[in-house]
């Protein structure tokens, strides 16, 4: 509740900066992990989005990471509804080759975590691919 509030106040600012954008980002960060403990794992996903869009906005390598993280995790909460996890995974590895190029050290995670889904579906190819 107390998340929905500040995003409210973010939308009243009339000067968008670095600064406003970080913080939406930051917040919407935020609401997608409690979104994810309470396992609504599609708005989990939406504020993901908004928090990515934001991001876009600045410059901080650091934030990104943050971002693709928060991606990484909503992916492992929907483990179980393999599609849509796909799709998050996807976009942290985006997000992770955009900020740091693609040999960061998470990087690996994440293509083991989507080969492992690749794998319960039987799409062994496309596992190997990853693996």
């Amino acid at each position: 509740m107390h998340y929905m509030k500040a995003l409210d106040v973010l939308k009243t600012f009339k000067n968008r900066d670095e600064k406003h954008n970080y913080l939406k980002s930051d917040l919407c960060l935020h609401i997608a992990a409690s979104l994810v403990g309470q396992r609504e794992f599609s708005k989990a996903q939406e504020y993901c989005n908004r928090a990515e869009e934001a991001a876009k906005l600045i410059d901080d390598q650091e934030h990104d990471l943050e971002v693709s993280a928060t991606c990484h995790n909503i992916a492992n909460a929907y483990v179980r509804q393999a599609n849509e996890a796909l799709v998050m995974f996807h976009k942290a590895v985006d997000i992770y080759i955009l900020a740091f190029g693609d040999n960061h050290p998470d990087l690996a995670t994440i293509y083991d975590n989507m080969a492992k889904i690749y794998r319960d579906k039987n799409n062994i190819e496309e596992a190997e691919r990853l693996d």
